[in-house]
């Protein structure tokens, strides 16, 4: 179950018009979590709808279906009905403790290597807390593609460009690995040293290109105009 959520420190009080002093707020009150949460799912989806008219929100996988503008307005109106929850507490052991707690999600990885039970056969089966259910721990069994996207769902943007990087290496390395082999086989081929390989290689690629393109100018147009 996708259950969005945000976890906010919201101190008590402000500083004075000054700047020297703390004004605390009322002792048996700080907002009120009727009206704060009618305002943030008003100014959520407010957001959220002009995100989607400017192209900035894509839906994959099972999502997809809201791409469609107006399969995304009925969702959006949807959301509209429901009474979003906001829950506001004092911190029963002070401001560490909370401190400690937001802590906890913001420097750790969004599922520990415990919870994971098998990964194959383009799947990825997992144990989770089910808190509409008494809290069980039930096994989720996910596909690859869907389970990397809810994945990075807990991934900040900053991480997410470094594991790009990180992949953007792997292609490398594995594009100079396939080509290393190829070469070595056309070496062992041709009986020659593996730099007269990569000569060869060049020279047919080159020679390729040499052909194809005029071809293809000649061609595709001809095609075209038929």
């Amino acid at each position: 179950m996708f259950r969005p959520h945000l976890h906010c420190v919201v101190p008590g009080g402000r500083l004075s018009a000054d700047g020297q002093r703390w004004v605390r707020c009322r002792a048996r009150f700080f907002l009120s979590v009727r009206v704060l949460s009618r305002l943030f799912r008003r100014l959520f989806l407010e957001r959220i709808e002009k995100a989607f008219n400017s192209g900035k929100l894509q839906f994959f996988a099972s999502l997809e279906s809201l791409r469609d503008p107006r399969a995304f307005a009925a969702r959006i109106a949807a959301a509209k009905e429901y009474e979003w929850v906001v829950y506001a507490k004092h911190p029963f052991a002070g401001p560490q403790q909370v401190l400690d707690y937001v802590g906890r999600y913001t420097h750790r990885v969004a599922i520990s290597n415990n919870r994971l039970i098998d990964i194959g056969n383009d799947r990825v089966k997992f144990h989770w807390k089910d808190y509409r259910d008494n809290s069980k721990i039930k096994i989720m069994d996910l596909e690859t593609v869907e389970f990397i996207r809810r994945f990075l769902l807990h991934v900040d943007r900053q991480t997410i460009d470094y594991v790009f990087v990180a992949l953007h290496s792997v292609v490398i390395v594995a594009i100079i690995s396939t080509a290393s082999t190829f070469i070595r086989g056309l070496a062992l081929i041709l009986g020659c040293r593996w730099w007269q390989a990569i000569v060869v290689a060049i020279l047919a690629a080159v020679l390729l290109v040499i052909v194809f393109v005029p071809a293809a100018l000649v061609v595709f147009p001809y095609v075209l105009g038929k």
